[in-house]
């Protein structure tokens, strides 16, 4: 097997061929086994988590119901899966039949059946009917799709970029739906993806969703397919698992369509549980090759929206899976990325000759990747001091994390999100970015979010001091606002700009109030202060508050903003900015060392990640 050919590993990390499911539509009288291997330059066979439980045989019977049996289509991990006729209705379905079970699991799944029978979604296979028979306790009826799995699809219809992001847009959607209604399929693959014959696809096999206490033997608490696993399911954290699961197993699928490799691939030369293990330790812990490192003509929005699927962190992917489905179509949509219409899903030759799975080139959490492409950056050195607005044309190739399709990390779009809206559910009238000393909180919001704001909004910045705070953003609120005259009173002030005396229609005043540590340390213990009677004038519309503090004042900050009536929600009005994890420092470092042609990664010393670590933030 090549290094392009991932094995083929089942729940028990035994290589297998794979089987069908509800997906597959092969030709009258052919069995699964001859299903069409792939070739080595895209998608490897399904790999179904297989059971050591059988289900009842079919060998003998001829009916299930009223159902007349054809063939068997596949057999998985929760049963088997036939084409039968329906002799009432003169159509073809297929059925669902699963492993022996006890009583009570019949019923519970027949409930949970009923339960996806609700899921009337036109990018679901349809369940059609739920029996039973003397020879098989439950069985599940659903619509037969005329085609094939998504591996069976791309051999056939070698399709361009294009028509994949509108495909995956498309199950993104479907998977919405049925989020949406509290389900997560939990085993997101190809072979779960159905494809009729006119490009349609479905989502199909539902069987983990159905019940979460079946699972992999071999590997006690782990639920899926290995290789499409997030790294939540790879930890056995089923308490962990939803809607955002699902979108980390869909972004292995599109990776797998991009580069034409599984992102997480494990060493051939293990045994087969020992290759099982690696590869969830791979998927927990380290993070794979960007596509465009394996062929480069990948689109660069596809490999950003791809690895923003695939981010480590949950908070790092996208929110749900309709906000994947909106970047696929926007891209699809878009008249520039109209030239991927011509370029066809396959492998360039240049991967094929890439190393073995499970070496650290295919993926690792400590080899350096290009920060951005362009090279080498402008970076302009500032020593102790922070980076400001002349500094953002470089500033976001520093932090880490996905990207949205305007190239903002996630620390910044989730501010900018929020100081430019005026929807009292999006906007707050304060707000707090908090983090230790040094971390790089004032780069983040001088060079990273205030020159970015949009027009409407006019960022009023300053740094607070233990004596007279009050007075000076009163000067910068006159100086930015001179319409409001040579009013005393900071409270009046900031009044007159919520009622929106000095402001033309439309626009909306952000006071960045940094270093706030200065003023809580001075002000400790004292009351009626001018400067939160101030601030309770923030409404959210025309007037915002974001306060930089560090984390080690954060009950004095906290009992700041209870002055305000304003209470502190992490991923609402609050957020972290964190040092940077020892590998993107390394990646600072050698962006840095690249800027001034003078050192390559590995020339770094461990000292400086550690003062890299502390310059630039991670925010989250």
């Amino acid at each position: 097997m090549s290094a392009s050919e991932p094995p083929n590993i089942d729940s028990s990390g035994v290589e297998s061929a794979g089987a069908g499911n509800v997906a597959q539509s092969p030709k009258r009288g052919e069995s699964v086994s001859e299903t069409p291997a792939l070739p080595p330059n895209w998608l490897p066979p399904p790999t179904p988590a297989f059971s050591s439980d059988r289900p009842a045989q079919t060998e003998t019977v001829q009916f299930i119901g009223r159902y007349r049996i054809e063939r068997r289509l596949g057999q998985g991990g929760f049963g088997a899966v036939y084409l039968a006729m329906d002799e009432e209705l003169k159509r073809r379905v297929a059925i669902k039949v699963p492993k022996r079970m006890a009583s009570t699991q019949v019923a519970e799944y027949r409930e949970e059946a009923q339960k996806l029978a609700k899921l009337e979604h036109p990018g679901v296979v349809p369940i059609h009917d739920i029996g039973h028979s003397a020879e098989f306790p439950v069985f599940l009826v659903t619509k037969y799709v005329e085609g094939g799995t998504l591996s069976e699809w791309v051999q056939r219809a070698q399709p361009d970029f294009l028509t994949v992001a509108r495909l995956i847009a498309d199950v993104a959607e479907a998977l919405h739906a049925t989020h949406l209604k509290g389900i997560f399929h939990r085993d997101i693959k190809p072979a779960n993806i159905l494809v009729d014959t006119n490009g349609k696809p479905y989502l199909a096999d539902f069987g983990l969703a159905l019940k979460e206490g079946h699972g992999l033997d071999a590997v006690p608490g782990v639920l899926g397919t290995p290789a499409y696993m997030s790294p939540e399911q790879a930890s056995g954290e089923g308490h962990r698992v939803d809607g955002q699961t699902d979108i980390f197993s869909l972004g292995v699928v599109l990776y797998e369509m991009l580069a034409g490799i599984q992102p997480f691939r494990a060493s051939e030369k293990l045994s087969p549980r020992e290759r099982t293990s690696q590869l969830l330790e791979l998927i927990k812990t380290s993070d794979p090759r960007p596509p465009r490192q394996i062929n480069d003509d990948v689109p660069k929005e596809l490999e950003r929206i791809c690895l923003k699927a695939l981010a480590k962190r949950k908070p790092d992917r996208y929110t749900t899976a309709r906000d994947m489905a909106d970047d696929l179509r926007h891209f699809a949509e878009n008249p520039s990325t109209q030239e991927a219409a011509s370029i066809r899903v396959q492998l360039p030759r240049s991967a094929e000759a890439t190393t073995p799975a499970g070496s650290p080139a295919d993926s690792t959490p400590n080899a350096p990747q290009a920060i951005s492409d362009r090279t080498p950056l402008k970076i302009v050195p500032k020593g102790l001091r922070s980076f400001d607005a002349s500094d953002a044309s470089f500033f976001l190739d520093l932090l880490p994390g996905p990207r949205d399709r305007d190239g903002l990390p996630e620390s910044i779009r989730f501010w900018k999100t929020r100081l430019e809206s005026f929807d009292p559910e999006i906007a707050f009238a304060a707000g707090v970015l908090y983090g230790p000393s040094g971390c790089g909180k004032s780069s983040l919001v001088k060079a990273g979010l205030v020159p970015r704001l949009a027009e409407h909004v006019l960022p009023i910045y300053l740094e607070a001091t233990s004596d007279d705070t009050e007075q000076r953003l009163s000067r910068a609120v006159r100086r930015a606002c001179p319409v409001l005259g040579d009013v005393l009173s900071l409270t009046i002030l900031l009044k007159n700009l919520r009622r929106g005396v000095g402001l033309p229609s439309g626009k909306k005043v952000v006071l960045v109030l940094d270093q706030f540590e200065q003023w809580l340390h001075a002000k400790r213990g004292q009351t009626n202060l001018e400067l939160p009677a101030a601030l309770r004038q923030c409404d959210g519309e025309r007037l915002q508050c974001l306060i930089l503090v560090r984390d080690d004042f954060w009950l004095a900050i906290s009992r700041f903003l209870e002055q305000l009536e304003v209470p502190l929600i992490q991923g609402r009005n609050c957020a972290m900015a964190d040092l940077f994890d020892p590998p993107h420092a390394r990646k600072v470092l050698e962006a840095f060392g690249v800027a001034f042609g003078k050192a390559g990664w590995d020339s770094i010393p461990a000292h400086s990640v550690a003062s890299a670590q502390a310059q630039t933030p991670n925010g989250h």
